[in-house]
């Protein structure tokens, strides 16, 4: 039998046995086990002794956590909302096209998966890093109550009010652009890459305490630049939360 027959014959099969519902409370994907080992989820872990989330390195306890953060959307008839969170985490996890994930979860094209991980992106934004991520989120006394090191403490500070951070830039790789001002704009001499900067604020804990940018990656946009920028510009009104004592750690990039 000719291998273009086999594959019409299950896909074939497949449409016959699998059936998708916009309200299914687990996400199923046209994946067959390769062994007798494989006996849990591969997007959330559920199952015997699993401790690897291939997909999406996620928790189911901590998937259904963050799917409540979506209530404000709706099921639809492509996918499930649980469906929808899915493809956005693993394409946060595996950084894989949208034609592959349209594959995965059994979606008619690259574009619906695009419009899908909008609008997971515009809802996580609004109800999600509003709640969990910047300044306003919280105060410096929980800071240096529950994550300054004592090492720190010991180390850096010579008050007992002073905050200690690490801010440090990381990397977003992206896709070259067509547009020419933008790729060059993009493009990293250090990496040898299109990519885009975001600066990290972190405690010394690692508690991650405000995410800044995303910034060019040019030979104009190193750490140092950019955070002279951030302070000069009151980036997230950062300037009414630090204090003139606190301790900033950097490296030298």
């Amino acid at each position: 039998m000719e291998v273009d027959e086999q594959v019409d014959m299950a896909l074939e099969r497949i449409d016959t046995e699998v059936q998708t519902t916009p309200d299914i409370e687990s996400v199923e994907l046209l994946v067959d086990r390769t062994s007798k080992s494989e006996q849990g989820c591969i997007v959330c872990g559920v199952g015997k002794g699993v401790k690897r989330y291939r997909l999406t390195d996620v928790q189911r306890d901590n998937f259904n956590h963050l799917l409540k953060y979506l209530s404000t959307m709706r099921n639809s008839s492509a996918r499930s909302i649980r469906i929808a969170l899915a493809i956005y985490l693993t394409k946060l996890r595996q950084g894989i096209s949208n034609s592959v994930l349209a594959t995965i979860f059994r979606l008619g094209d690259k574009r619906l998966v695009s419009h899908i991980l909008q609008q997971v992106r515009q809802h996580l934004k609004s109800n999600f890093v509003s709640q969990h991520l910047g300044f306003i989120d919280i105060t410096r006394e929980e800071v240096l109550t529950h994550h300054q090191t004592t090492i720190a403490n010991k180390l850096l500070t010579s008050q007992s009010d002073q905050v200690c951070v690490a801010i440090d830039g990381t990397y977003m790789y992206i896709q070259k652009s067509s547009n020419n001002t933008f790729q060059r704009r993009t493009y990293s001499m250090h990496k040898h890459h299109n990519l885009l900067k975001p600066m990290i604020i972190t405690t010394t804990d690692g508690y991650i305490l405000s995410v800044l940018g995303p910034y060019f990656a040019d030979y104009k946009n190193n750490d140092a630049s950019i955070i002279k920028y951030c302070l000069m510009n009151n980036e997230q009104d950062m300037l009414s939360w630090f204090k003139d004592d606190d301790i900033m750690i950097v490296d030298r990039g």
